[in-house]
């Protein structure tokens, strides 16, 4: 009898411990789907999927997918099987159902591309919306304005746009006049986040160009963090515009490109409690760098820049960061192309006013 016990142990080991890793994987259904004949749901898969990415999941929402490479014909968003096919679609879905205010979530797949010419591409008006893209390089979900009208804006509280491109596709070289903006923050649309999205990148280099990439309007805690703006030599204006903001927050991103005003600008509203830290800001062309600063605000502005490495070509080092009331310190200056010359490290304090502290230093 003993030596029968020990068989069946052995044999129930052999069962349990004998499958393949793959294989019970493929059993399990783990994030790639189940193997064939599992009737596990597709939903399900998606959202394992969703999870398995590392997105940064504070909802009690509902997740819908945006695929352009889906061609099932049957689209409700509730997996990547039945993905709509733009992002305005998933928006129209969530409002419909309910999610302004539930913090639902739009996950777009690797490689989903859309553009618009005339109209919004979307329109994220719903409270507490997180847009998120799957994909690196040229996976990142892509987004192609193709004509100078097209836009994407902000108009709710709380909205995240994480890991998406946003691709300049129209030849817009007299940007006065026809000013191509990738995104606007509507007044009153408070608490922004824009995380690791990227801006720019011409389809055609000389002629495709943003005028502005990011328009804040008069919206509170509005925070651009971890992005890439990458303008060329066809006539962009400045990156990102503030007008009539509060408590905005532009840190650890990367700002270069021909910018005929600057990098970061204020043009006709007062922003209070800004905060520039971290950030590469290159205004330029590839065969030298603008007689323009980095960053220009209106007099009344207030807020602090720090951290920040500006490359342009001024007649002093503090005319890189213009703005009366904005406090500069332990900024990085440079015109040397060669960049061995003359960076400077603004970390000897001098007040040119109220406010400022417009410092230079041998660094």
């Amino acid at each position: 009898m003993k030596r029968l016990i020990i068989i069946l142990v052995l044999l129930l080991c052999a069962v349990s411990y004998g499958v393949p890793r793959d294989a019970a994987r493929a059993e399990r259904g783990e994030f790639t789907g189940p193997r064939s004949g599992n009737s596990q749901d597709a939903n399900i898969k998606a959202a394992l999927a969703f999870i398995s990415a590392g997105s940064d999941v504070l909802t009690t929402g509902k997740i819908w997918y945006v695929d352009s490479g889906e061609g099932t014909g049957t689209e409700n968003g509730f997996g990547w099987l039945t993905a709509y096919d733009t992002i305005n679609e998933a928006i129209d879905a969530s409002s419909a159902d309910g999610g302004s205010g539930r913090g639902d979530y739009i996950v777009a797949a690797p490689g989903h591309n859309e553009g618009g010419t005339i109209s919004a591409i979307f329109d994220a008006d719903l409270i507490g919306l997180t847009i998120v893209g799957f994909g690196r390089g040229n996976q990142m979900p892509t987004l192609d304005f193709d004509g100078a009208s097209a836009t994407c804006a902000v108009g709710a509280d709380g909205v995240k746009i994480k890991n998406i491109r946003f691709r300049i596709s129209v030849n817009n070289t007299n940007v006065n006049n026809v000013p191509t903006i990738a995104l606007t923050i509507d007044d009153g649309a408070d608490y922004t986040v824009i995380d690791g999205c990227e801006f720019g990148f011409a389809e055609t280099a000389g002629t495709d160009e943003f005028g502005y990439a990011i328009q804040i309007g008069a919206a509170t805690g509005t925070v651009i963090k971890n992005s890439i703006f990458d303008a060329g030599e066809a006539g962009a204006v400045a990156a990102i515009t503030a007008n009539g903001s509060d408590i905005t927050t532009i840190i650890d991103s990367k700002i270069t490109g021909d910018y005929s005003v600057a990098n970061i600008y204020a043009a006709t509203t007062t922003n209070t409690h800004l905060l520039f830290d971290g950030n590469i800001l290159w205004n330029g062309v590839h065969s030298g760098l603008n007689a323009q600063p980095v960053i220009q605000m209106k007099a009344e502005d207030t807020g602090i820049s720090t951290r920040n490495k500006a490359a342009c070509n001024v007649a002093t080092v503090a005319a890189a960061f213009v703005g009366a009331k904005l406090l500069n310190y332990g900024n990085w200056y440079n015109e040397d192309v060669g960049g061995a010359a003359t960076a400077l490290n603004l970390d000897v304090a001098t007040s040119t006013g109220d406010f400022s502290i417009t410092v230079a230093g041998d660094g």
